[in-house]
């Protein structure tokens, strides 16, 4: 049987921390080129912000050498999206042309 209760008390901790100020010293900077670069060793399940300086793609893995692609899921440049990391703890992104930076941060 399914807890909504639980659930709903999940989502919503996930939601306000989303909106709360980075932890610490948790900002990694990634530096992108066309040859796919990846940030290792998040926390799994926890909320970070995503901001690029430059249109990119990324991927969510759980390790491995799983590369980005300029086939994968787009962010475009200063917009900041949001994402828990479900399972995961890995994310490669790339550009597609020319360089940049995407700046991971973990929310509190």
């Amino acid at each position: 049987m399914t807890d909504y209760g639980t659930q709903l008390k999940r989502t919503a901790a996930r939601i306000e921390g989303a909106f709360n100020a980075p932890t610490g010293d948790t900002t990694d900077v990634l530096v992108l080129s066309t040859a796919s670069a990846a940030q290792t060793g998040l926390t799994k399940d926890a909320v970070y912000r995503l901001w690029c300086d430059v249109n990119c793609f990324v991927i969510f893995t759980d390790g491995g050498s799983t590369a980005a692609t300029t086939n994968c899921m787009p962010i475009t440049a200063e917009l900041p999206e949001w994402f828990v990391l479900k399972d995961v703890d890995r994310i490669a992104a790339i550009v597609a042309t020319g360089s940049g930076n995407l700046y991971i941060s973990k929310m509190g």
